[in-house]
């Protein structure tokens, strides 16, 4: 089972290889910024494909009102998925910058960790257009996703507004399984320190075949 180890217990763990460690972590993290930004750009595309789908039906109401209900759940869903990517992804990205932070000191000195910033840019208004700001990049797509989680919400709601109070199935269906889809990533979706316990290992062996006597010879 998994255990906590306190600080000298992990310097202690790399302290023969602090070096290719450092590199290995550096790379990773490269690697998992790189997937990060893969990511957004698929979510993003196909939340714009909804978002399309959902104008290109609301431009020919009344007879596409349970259309625009489907296509609502199905943007809901996307944007849930993508909120849980995002946190999951920055999960990661912290995981490997925080062994970067704890790697470096006995390599390359507090490189990573040591920020320098240029003064604040006089006046409030060049500052707020020009200047640079303290934010973080991946926060802040945390945060888009679930403001598509709640546009979506909305637009669910909208659909629904003329309705009576009494929900048709072809409404309460994709919503039901929508909800269903968000109750099951957020109770199946979470990595898991158990998952890499009891694994089963299988080598494989790769031979090259003899080359054959040369009976002409």
């Amino acid at each position: 089972m998994p255990r906590q180890i306190d600080q000298n217990t992990y310097h202690e763990q790399f302290r023969a290889h602090a070096e290719t460690a450092l590199e290995k972590a550096l790379d990773i993290r490269k690697f998992e910024i790189d997937l990060y930004w893969k990511r957004a750009t698929y979510f993003w595309l196909l939340n714009g494909a909804a978002f399309v789908g959902y104008i290109t039906a609301a431009n020919n109401k009344p007879s596409h009102d349970d259309l625009l209900v489907m296509i609502s759940c199905i943007g809901l869903v996307l944007s849930f998925a993508w909120y849980l990517v995002n946190r999951g992804s920055r999960q990661w990205q912290d995981n490997w910058e925080s062994h970067v932070d704890m790697l470096e000191d006995c390599v390359t000195g507090p490189l990573y960790k040591t920020v320098l910033r240029a003064p604040e840019t006089a006046g409030v208004m060049k500052r707020l257009l020009s200047g640079a700001g303290q934010f973080s990049v991946s926060k802040i797509n945390i945060i888009v996703s679930a403001f598509a989680v709640v546009i979506w919400l909305i637009l669910i709601i909208r659909a629904m507004i003329p309705l009576d109070a009494k929900i048709p199935l072809s409404y309460l269906l994709p919503l039901v399984v929508s909800l269903l889809a968000i109750i099951t990533m957020l109770a199946w979706g979470k990595t898991s320190e158990s998952d890499n316990i009891g694994l089963k290992a299988t080598l494989r062996t790769t031979t090259i075949s003899s080359v054959p006597p040369d009976i002409t010879s």
